[in-house]
């Protein structure tokens, strides 16, 4: 659903002043879901992963197999769709308008070759408000027992249906169809995965109450199919899992500006690897099929400004192939080696600061991407090695970094719909993220980069025909990170100190604009 926006669409997105205040009221809003996540982190146990297979399933049961309901799945993602039916009626004023607008020739053009478009709306609307109404549609069919794949049809289903008989009157929104679905399934999906780590957890009050809050529809279902989850009765069972709280202080200097800025930052994250023996003594290799590997991450820095980073993310691999071979040498150490190979789902929003001297307003990308995930955990002499890649292809909403500096130079240039009202743009992309860490003992030595490099479509446009020439643009972003780190305590206390360093560039047309930044960082994080 489209906030009341009319027509077909494009991109395009510029860096307003009160457009970055309301992402930044939008970001401290979720600072209260941080503290929730937090919580619930600090009541997970330590795992190592001997456990009988059965307790990696998602679905676990005392009843043994669960039965999959395809109709109350549809019933309820026919009851949300419904929710948006009332209200794109409340919009429009009453049933008398709404009814007009169900004619054939509203259809007859929507399902011609030009009747799919990008849309006009804000950025919050597309990269926000529609990934999480995919989780919606998802995590409803997904919390009927429907395998990821099901669930993922369910949505893109449902979001197809809205874009083209919901919205009769607009033109099919091609980056709706694409982030509903997707970022819907990359956000539910690794939520569900957490929950289901709490369902298999000891029957405490804070495992109950965790894995309702995490999979509110799900707890219902077993609730009403008088369904009792088959829970682990021992301290530590369940599959491996890391769960952080970070916070650190430090200082940034950005290109061309004097002196030092001061930095706070604040970030916790899960990553949950749901496969029997991951990292621990045993021999195992087989292919999965049910979200095992999932991922979240929030993460928020201040400065005297206010917010001047901030990043949503979430993970899942869906599919993959799974192999672990590590045993116990006679000194008692581990040697061998645990990884998976499969392709991943990701959904990232985030808004980060280049140009704390006001050169240009906030900068700010999110995009969801799909492509191959792999990673190593490797044992010898007391050494652990942990190496990870992401490789994908992106799609999404990007900043247009150098659309200041363009209009100054062409003014009255014709600009695609959303680029001029919004100043972003639809883009496609590549992402690369590598990161590699080597422990021995208490200590770890690590790094991570990330690189980011997003091309704009061309047409598509709500107002393609009225432009006399269309304007190429492109935007990169690299971030660099390494850190050396002590674990204080055997419950999972870290001290570290960080280097961090980031470039953003733009270009559109023949203006290219950069800007790069480096920081220091020291602080404390607890694992669990």
């Amino acid at each position: 659903m489209r906030a009341g926006a009319t027509g077909p669409r494009f991109a395009g997105r510029f860096l307003g002043l009160p457009f970055a205040r309301h992402q930044v009221v939008r970001l401290r809003r979720c600072a209260a879901v941080a503290l929730v996540i937090a919580f619930a982190l600090s009541h997970a146990t330590d795992v190592r992963a001997d456990d009988p297979a059965s307790l990696y399933d998602v679905f676990h049961y005392r009843s043994g197999e669960p039965k999959k309901d395809y109709l109350r799945a549809a019933l309820e993602d026919a009851f949300l769709l419904g929710l948006g039916f009332v209200d794109d009626w409340r919009i429009t004023a009453g049933w008398t308008d709404f009814g007009a607008t169900y004619q054939w020739p509203y259809f007859h053009d929507k399902f011609s070759a030009d009747g799919l478009s990008f849309d006009v709306n804000r950025f919050d609307t597309n990269f926000a408000g529609h990934p999480l109404k995919g989780t919606l549609y998802y995590t409803a069919a997904r919390s009927n027992r429907l395998s990821i794949l099901e669930a993922g049809a369910y949505a893109l289903v449902i979001s197809t249906f809205w874009e083209y008989i919901g919205e009769a009157n607009q033109e099919a929104s091609i980056n709706d169809l694409v982030m509903t679905p997707v970022g819907g399934l990359a956000i539910g999906e690794a939520l569900f995965q957490l929950a289901a780590y709490f369902d298999r957890q000891r029957p405490t009050f804070a495992n109950r109450f965790f894995g309702a809050l995490f999979g509110p529809v799900k707890t219902i279902h077993d609730a009403v199919d008088h369904e009792q989850l088959a829970r682990c009765e021992t301290e530590g069972c369940g599959p491996w899992h890391r769960f952080e709280l970070h916070a650190d202080v430090g200082a940034t200097h950005q290109e061309g500006t004097p002196g030092l800025a001061g930095d706070t930052t604040f970030a916790l994250g899960s990553r949950i690897v749901n496969l029997p023996g991951y990292d621990a003594p045993g021999k195992h290799a087989h292919a999965f099929v049910d979200g095992n590997v999932s991922a979240i991450g929030l993460r928020a820095t201040f400065a005297q400004q206010g917010l001047v980073d901030g990043r949503v993310f979430f993970q899942t691999v869906p599919f993959g192939w799974y192999a672990s071979r590590i045993d116990v040498a006679r000194s008692g150490k581990l040697t061998g080696a645990s990884g998976y190979v499969g392709t991943a789902v990701s959904f990232e929003y985030g808004v980060h600061d280049y140009d704390r001297d006001g050169a240009r307003p906030q900068d700010q990308v999110s995009f969801v991407s799909v492509g191959p995930s792999a990673e190593i955990i490797g044992h010898a002499g007391g050494v652990r090695l942990e190496g990870r890649l992401d490789a994908a292809f992106d799609f999404g909403g990007v900043n247009a970094y150098a659309l200041g500096e363009y209009l100054v130079r062409t003014p009255g240039a014709a600009l695609p719909t959303v680029l001029a009202q919004h100043g972003y743009y639809f883009a496609g992309g590549l992402t690369v993220a590598p990161s590699l860490a080597i422990s021995v003992g208490p200590l770890e030595l690590g790094g991570r980069a990330q690189l980011d490099a997003f091309l704009g479509f061309l047409g598509a446009d709500e107002g393609q025909s009225s432009l006399p020439y269309t304007v190429s643009r492109s935007d990169q972003r690299t971030e660099l990170s390494g850190w050396l780190a002590w674990r204080a305590r055997r419950d999972g206390l870290r001290l570290f100190v960080a280097g961090r360093g980031g470039e953003r560039s733009g270009r559109m047309g023949t203006v290219a604009v950069s800007r790069s930044e480096v920081g220091l960082a020291t602080g404390m994080e607890v694992r669990f």
